[in-house]
């Protein structure tokens, strides 16, 4: 009596090992953009690693500038 004969299935067909080994790569080496980053740490942490607070980009803090300066008289730029 012989064996019947091996039959193989594909565990990820039409190249999706290869399509699911690509996307792990590109996400395991997304690059971080530490200025992103930046603008999470409080003002106390920047300027412990030796940043000034007020060279990270902050919307808040721009628009509070912006208001002060018009109740000053300084017109719009």
């Amino acid at each position: 009596m012989s064996a019947p004969p091996a039959t193989f299935t594909v565990a990820f067909p039409s190249g999706g090992l290869l399509s699911a080994l690509r996307r792990l790569w590109e996400e395991r080496t997304i690059r971080v953009d530490p200025v992103k980053d930046l603008d999470k740490l409080s003002d106390h942490l920047l300027a412990d690693i030796g940043v000034d607070p007020r060279a990270v980009h902050d919307p808040m803090r721009d628009e509070a500038d912006r208001l002060h300066l018009m109740r000053h008289g300084f017109s719009r730029l």
